[in-house]
């Protein structure tokens, strides 16, 4: 029964290391430069002296509540090479956060777990499995890096900031497959790690999908957080049939 279940685990990592790797393709950044942004720039030049900082930090800068300090972002659509990057951006978030909801499947994928990945105490064979520590885990660990998430993107971008999230949350689930006879690993690795590179990568699609659709952040943000609701709606049932047939 732990053979076989580390076995499907480690298919079901490899296809969400699949599925992260075709979402991080598709953020894209905001094309640069612009020939609009250039005329805007000219029109609306900065202060002799205030120091000159870029188009994206202002953003990010205008997105935290704070008051513009440059020209406002002017993005021309005849002037974009693919007309269909902002949606695919916005595609791309939805998935992202479609694969970090999978974290709420867990309580699914408990009740296939081996034995000995149940309790702490081999003996202990009855009452609540220790195990659903492993979500509680997750979720704190999101909140420490969940501040952190914005300000890589303002040094790194969006999508490297979601890159290198999604790695260190298959970094979790993969490791995780390894732990599978080893309770307080595999909550450090599958509950812990994992749901740092949840935080991390969590305000990425938010952000990219802002900077492409500036008046209509509160659709963009249900929609992109709709994925993460819907991540166990989607994957309980693969899971489900990869470990039960």
């Amino acid at each position: 029964m732990g053979a076989l279940w580390h076995r499907k685990w480690i298919v079901f990592v490899a296809l969400l290391t699949v599925f992260i790797g075709l979402v991080t393709a598709a953020i894209q950044p905001l094309p640069s430069p612009d020939p609009v942004l250039h005329q805007a720039e000219q029109a609306f030049p900065p202060a002799a002296s205030a120091p000159e900082k870029s188009t994206l930090y202002h953003q990010n800068h205008v997105l935290e509540g704070g008051e513009p300090a440059s020209p406002p972002l002017v993005v021309d659509k005849a002037n974009v090479l693919d007309p269909f990057r902002p949606y695919a951006a916005l595609l791309g978030g939805i998935l992202a956060h479609l694969t970090f909801g999978t974290l709420f499947t867990w309580g699914n994928f408990i009740s296939y777990a081996p034995q000995k990945l149940k309790y702490f105490k081999p003996t202990t064979t009855t009452g609540s499995p220790d195990a659903l520590l492993v979500l509680p885990a997750n979720i704190a660990a999101q909140a420490v890096t969940s501040a952190l998430g914005p300000r890589l993107v303002r040094r790194l971008g969006a999508r490297r900031t979601l890159l290198l999230g999604a790695a260190t949350m298959v970094a979790g689930v993969f490791l995780g497959s390894f732990c599978t006879e080893h309770l307080p690993a595999f909550v450090l690795v599958y509950g812990v790690l994992c749901g740092l590179g949840v935080g991390l990568g969590y305000a990425a699609p938010l952000i990219a999908g802002w900077q492409w659709f500036p008046a209509a952040r509160g659709r963009v943000a249900g929609l992109v957080l709709a994925g993460f609701g819907a991540g166990p709606f989607v994957f309980n049932p693969v899971g489900r049939r990869l470990m039960n047939p």
